[in-house]
């Protein structure tokens, strides 16, 4: 989606257009892979504007993941946001922290008693230069 398109998403949705949201939907649409925590961008976002709030920026992502153009899934102590709003799961090094996109080829999920809202797919390990650091 481009940015022109996803303001027009939320404006149809009655939300208002803040140079604040125009600013979080271009940082996404120029980066378009990666994850990241909400310190991080807030570290970015708030030298352009000094009065953004760590709160709008959550209620911003939380309108864009709605919107499905940001994903969020826990890796057990934070929330991580990522761009990708393709079906995938993630690696996260538990050495170095580091994460990583990894293709599902096939995920089956038996029935479930009620409404399904989200699945999460993150694989905990040691990524492949973390196991020769420590093997050499």
């Amino acid at each position: 989606m481009t940015v022109e398109e996803i303001l027009k998403n939320l404006k149809e949705r009655g939300m208002k257009i803040t140079s604040q949201r125009i600013e979080v939907i271009k940082f996404i649409s120029e980066v378009k892979k990666g994850h990241f925590e909400v310190k991080d961008l807030f570290a970015i976002l708030s030298r352009k504007f000094p009065s953004l709030s760590i709160v709008t920026l959550y209620n911003i992502l939380h309108a864009l993941s709605e919107l499905g153009l940001v994903y969020s899934f826990s890796d057990g102590q934070k929330t991580i946001y990522d761009f990708s709003p393709e079906p995938h799961a993630h690696f996260i090094c538990s050495v170095c922290g580091r994460i990583e996109d990894v293709e599902l080829k096939e995920l089956v999920i038996g029935p479930i008693k009620g409404k399904r809202e989200k699945v999460e797919v993150v694989v905990k390990g040691i990524c492949e230069e973390c196991l020769k650091k420590v093997g050499s």
